[in-house]
């Protein structure tokens, strides 16, 4: 009986050592003639007897070391235009109120004028606070894309490029 070869998506590897824990876990099943472990790719090509093992097997061996697995055409992680579409409109939705929130409570007072009745100490405070916030919500965004666009093995200069347009843009 000739091998059996799957290609499996396995979420959540970070390292060189996650492909390593893989590779043994799989490699000691009965039947399991090649693993290959990708990290940057997040995916896990197993050549295997099927009289030995089989797909649950593996599946079951992967996710037990900690990690999700699908197939690769998985019908449950597609989504279809109508989904995407739809998530378009609820996001263009939640800016546009965003924006009404904005011209009907916060433009109206306008902005404040920090030369008046504020210190150099409380400058200061201000900008190291908000120092937090972009280190804890901004860094947390580019972090999301970066692994995001490594994890589909592409370059994130475009990504950079339009989270650096957007945040500009929202800005004023």
């Amino acid at each position: 009986m000739s091998d059996s070869n799957v290609i499996l998506h396995a979420r959540g590897m970070h390292c060189h050592g996650c492909e390593h824990i893989i590779d043994t876990g799989v490699g000691k099943l009965a039947g399991a003639r090649s693993v290959k472990a990708d990290c940057p790719t997040e995916t896990v090509t197993v050549a295997f007897d099927p009289a030995l093992t089989d797909l649950e097997a593996i599946r079951a061996t992967i996710e037990s070391a900690g990690y999700r697995t699908f197939e690769q055409d998985d019908p449950k992680r597609r989504r279809g235009a109508l989904a995407k579409i739809t998530g378009a409109a609820i996001g263009l939705l939640g800016i546009l109120f965003i924006i009404f929130l904005d011209t009907a409570w916060i433009g109206k007072t306008g902005e404040p004028d920090i030369a008046q009745h504020m210190s150099l100490d409380l400058i200061f405070v201000l900008g190291l606070l908000t120092g937090f916030h972009c280190v804890g919500m901004c860094g947390a965004f580019v972090l999301s894309y970066t692994a995001n666009d490594a994890s589909a093995a592409r370059g994130s200069y475009l990504s950079h490029a339009l989270y650096g347009a957007g945040k500009t843009l929202s800005y004023r």
